[in-house]
Formats: C-alpha cells, structure tokens, sequence
C-alpha cells in the first residue's frame, strides 16, 4: 500500500519500530492523518519532515527522556498526558527515550494550512485569547483544551471506521487547523516564511564553505557570522532553505556520496568512507546503518 504524504511524515518521526494502534489511512482523508502508535524506550535519531506535526501524549503516567537543543547538548524532559507538541516542517532533533510512549499523531498538510493561516490573517489575526498560553518556539509542550477536544474526536471517528463521514471529518481538520493556527501565530512559526530563508547566493556560498573540508564538521558560529545572521536565526533559516540543520545536511551530502560510488566495485568499503569525509570505515558504518537500516555491505550486494 502506498502511504499518503502526511501518514508518511508520522512513520518518518517516529525513526524506528513502534505498535500502530489506529490509523486513518483507509479513510483517505485529505486534510490530515491521524495515527496512535505505542514505542518503546530507544535512541531517535535526526529527521526531516514535510507537513506540520502535532503530537499528543497519551497514556496513565508521565513521559520522560531527553531531546537534544539548538547548542547540541541534551535537555531532560517529562510530559503528562494531554500534553502536545507541535513539529514545524523541517528538521526534528534527535531524543532518548525512556519510558514507554502512548502517542497520537496528527499530520496536517501543509499547503492546507498555509491557506488557512492566510485567511485568518486576512481576519485580523486576533492575538488575545485570555490566559491562554501562547505556544513558545523555545517550548516544546502545551496544553490546549480546545485542540485535546477536537483530536478525541478524530480519534473517535477514526475507530469508528469513519461512520460519520468526509464531510465530518473535513470539518474537523479545518477546526483543528484552524485552532493552531491561531495559536501558532502568537509564538511558533508554522510554515516558514520567505524572509526566513537564505538567499540562493547566500547558501550556497554557505554549503560551499562546508564542503572546504569534509573531514570536519561545521563551526555554526563562522557560518552564522558569514551569513550575517544571530546562531539561532541562522540555524531557523538554514533549516527553512534545506530541511536540515548544517549537520543533518553535511551527513546527508556524505551518505548520498557514498551510495552513489558503492556502485564502482573497484572501491573498498574503506576507501569509499574516506573519500566521502568519514574518521573510518566503522563510523561510517555505524552512521550508514542508523540512517537506513542496512549496513553499507548489505546495500552493496543488494545494488
């Protein structure tokens, strides 16, 4: 079965093995997907997706683990049930964690949800709401009653084999989305933004600079200054231009490399890691196998 793009950003967040205990994708929902899945304790890589991600936790007792922050060290985390998180399209930073996760996942497409922050923009973009808690881009949890509400009926509906319909189904994506949006207007950007991003010129002056010598990783700081741009704007516009953090880009450009020249069978593995800016064949190794799930060996016979 194909996966639809937005089910495919949830099987693309979650990095590994996981129990799927409801899935939207037989109702072929155009909006949104809806999935609950059940992980257990791991390591999560660096990933990168396309549509906008809100995660709830679901469960009887807190979540606990550590995701890693823009600086690169590891933050210590603990969330409650009903606690959500909101991912951006682009890159999700890597994570330990510890405890069990009862998840559910909604993936809202993007374009979808460009439109309809524009028309709420048009609106007049009403910033108050009362006590309500701004969603925060330093914050990586919330609670939103109105959007926990709105998610229970998705799931409900998705349980029920979609009994009341598309056109219920419809609404509540648009209630949904349009419940973020709000949110997100006053703290988080969603989708971003043209002034956002580098320039073309900009980038690839900047990729140019990383490529000078593929042995070392990027000094964010000098690239950062070289762009113009504060650390944190820098990495915010990096991430807009390519979906990747300058590290996640460095190691896609290596992996790519080396996939492209397992073809000539004349190289060893060895040779192949060096040439591609890995210290050696088991780093390489070792970076190969948790980026695709096969070791470069296997997916050389296999070529």
């Amino acid at each position: 079965m194909t996966i639809p793009g937005s089910n495919a950003a949830i099987r693309t967040f979650l990095r590994g093995d996981s129990t799927m205990k409801l899935s939207s994708v037989e109702l072929a929902w155009s909006r949104l997907a809806l999935e609950g899945h059940e992980a257990s304790p791991r390591e999560i890589p660096e990933a990168s997706i396309d549509s906008i991600l809100l995660m709830l936790w679901q469960g009887d007792s807190s979540a606990r683990g550590e995701h890693a922050s823009s600086g690169g060290s590891f933050v210590t985390y603990s969330k409650r049930p009903g606690t959500m998180t909101l991912y951006p399209p682009g890159a999700i930073p890597s994570a330990r964690t510890s405890t069990t996760s009862d998840l559910l996942f909604c993936a809202i497409d993007r374009k979808f949800f460009l439109t309809l922050s524009e028309q709420i923009k048009d609106e007049g973009k009403r910033q108050s709401c009362g006590a309500q808690r701004n969603i925060a881009s330093d914050e990586p949890m919330f609670h939103d009653p109105s959007l926990f509400q709105i998610l229970l009926l998705l799931r409900d509906e998705v349980r029920s084999g979609g009994e009341s319909g598309q056109l219920y189904a419809e609404h509540l994506a648009y209630a949904l989305s349009a419940r973020l949006a709000s949110i997100a207007s006053r703290g988080v950007s969603v989708v971003p933004g043209e002034s956002e991003a580098l320039s073309a010129s900009a980038l690839r002056r900047i990729i140019d600079r990383m490529q000078e010598d593929p042995f070392t990783c990027p000094d964010i700081e000098s690239l950062a200054t070289e762009a113009g741009y504060s650390y944190n704007r820098f990495l915010r516009a990096f991430r807009s231009s390519t979906g990747f953090s300058p590290y996640q880009y460095l190691l896609h450009q290596r992996l790519t490399c080396a996939k492209k020249l397992m073809r000539n069978r004349s190289l060893t593995l060895l040779e192949i890691a060096l040439d591609c800016g890995f210290a050696s064949h088991a780093h390489f190794s070792r970076t190969f196998q948790k980026q695709y799930g096969v070791s470069p060996s296997r997916f050389r016979s296999d070529l």
